[in-house]
């Protein structure tokens, strides 16, 4: 074959590989996931399809230190996170609920309130009935017949067991999506990034929320006998939310389809964040980031897989 006709068909062969590799990416598609508080994000079809993650429970705990029942739901949420696949969260409401945080009921007391779990228990979905321990499972509605639980989203601490069996066994102990973490603090930010690999068809689009979580928090309690722990130790405590309290959209070029890869970056604290700089008070030793990828649309609320990660410093 002359030189010139071999040059001419592996030009062909190269151009074919390129586009062969460009059809498999898609990077700053025409259509971009849409974030509140994203640094950055992109997208693209992965080939194969990841193999699907265990599913993990997201279990949404609401608590305080006046809340005489409340030692006990920790107990109950301590053991699931111990023996199942469970991400927890605790949300301390205040007074903006009931009147379990005010700093004169207790002494010492660091006050562990959170504007955005206030926005999100308050939500109309969540109605959040104002007692304790009360806990959503998944964001599932499990008929559970709390009689006070406003559309039985909320159950007590006796049957987060039960939500949480069955959300782990078949046709739910497999994920649609799996979750990918990492979180770095350097230089008074907390840097994260999320990459969220789809592994089965989405009939809807999704929401993903990121919050920060810290653990070991020592502060004063009051216990079932009403005695108070000056050295109660709290975890799961949510301090913030780096996205939007009730989620970021996922607006990709189509519905999420299997081998659909969504990567965003995160910084907090951002623009829009409750705090300029992490509060001094906040051990950076201890915390963690929880993302999570939700419905939101149809009154349908579910978390589809949660995931977990401790920040290196």
């Amino acid at each position: 074959m002359p030189k010139i006709k071999r040059s001419f068909v592996w030009l062909v062969i190269v151009c074919f590989f390129l586009l062969f590799i460009d059809s498999c990416k898609e990077i700053n598609p025409a259509v971009l996931p849409t974030y509140t508080s994203a640094l950055s994000d992109t997208t693209y079809i992965e080939s194969p399809v990841q193999a699907p993650s265990p599913k993990y429970v997201l279990i949404e705990e609401v608590t305080g230190v006046s809340c005489v029942n409340c030692p006990a739901g920790h107990v109950i949420l301590d053991n699931l996170i111990a023996t199942s696949n469970v991400v927890g969260v605790s949300y301390h409401v205040g007074s903006a609920i009931f009147d379990q945080d005010a700093p004169i009921v207790l002494n010492p007391l660091q006050v562990m309130t959170s504007k955005d779990a206030q926005t999100i228990v308050t939500n109309p979905p969540f109605a959040y009935p104002g007692a304790g321990p009360l806990a959503m499972i998944d964001r599932v509605f499990f008929n559970n017949g709390n009689a006070y639980s406003p559309g039985n989203i909320w159950n007590t601490d006796a049957g987060w067991g039960g939500d949480v069996a069955s959300e782990v066994t078949a046709p739910n102990n497999n994920a649609p999506v799996n979750i990918n973490l990492t979180a770095a603090y350097s230089a008074g930010k907390i840097n994260i990034s999320v990459s969220l690999h789809y592994t089965a068809n989405q009939t809807d689009s999704d929401k993903v929320s990121v919050f920060l979580t810290e653990d070991s928090i020592i502060t004063a309690q009051i216990l079932a006998d009403q005695s108070v722990d000056t050295f109660y130790v709290h975890n799961h405590i949510m301090r913030a939310s780096v996205s939007a309290p009730l989620g970021d959209i996922i607006s990709t070029p189509t519905l999420p389809t299997a081998g659909r890869v969504v990567v965003t970056t995160y910084q907090y604290p951002t623009a829009n964040s409750t705090y300029t700089a992490l509060p001094a008070v906040w051990n950076i030793s201890h915390m963690h980031v929880v993302a999570f990828v939700h419905r939101y649309q149809n009154n349908t609320y579910n978390v589809l897989q949660a995931a977990i990660i401790p920040i290196s410093h």
